[in-house]
């Protein structure tokens, strides 16, 4: 005995097993294309960082002329470590509306996250404000 299924019967069955596959998906970290991550304290924008995955090159913004400076932080995590290492960290002191760029050799097998902060000078250990982490993976 053979077994038919109508082909509008099948088409749906075929739409509804790709559903589990996109929510999946959905809480893994995003690949890396171009990534940033913006900082806004009082709804001014105070500090942005972009990621350029060609060439794995990272541009550091002051965005406001508010007396602090920038500072960027970018961070990998590999298992079994279970933790995020530093990798890279920079300043940008330039003054307002000046960015600063800095390349990393990123691998496409890590997850990386970043953020940008405000802080009061070069050496400045404690950072006045940040944006949330931005978590991505490189991908080329």
């Amino acid at each position: 005995m053979e077994f038919f299924m109508p082909k509008r019967l099948l088409a749906k069955v075929a739409a509804l097993s790709a559903v589990p596959a996109i929510v999946l998906g959905a809480g893994t970290p995003a690949f890396a294309a171009n990534q940033n991550v913006n900082l806004y304290v009082n709804s001014v924008l105070r500090g942005s960082l972009y990621f350029y995955e060609d060439g794995d090159r990272f541009g550091l913004w002051d965005d406001s002329a508010d007396g602090h400076g920038t500072r960027a932080y970018v961070e990998y995590w590999r298992d079994p470590a279970i933790t995020y290492y530093p990798l890279a960290s920079w300043y940008n002191g330039e003054g307002a509306h000046n960015s600063v760029y800095k390349t990393v050799d990123l691998n496409t097998s890590d997850t990386y996250r970043m953020k940008v902060c405000t802080v009061d000078g070069s050496g400045d250990t404690t950072p006045v404000n940040c944006s949330s982490w931005k978590v991505f993976k490189a991908s080329s």
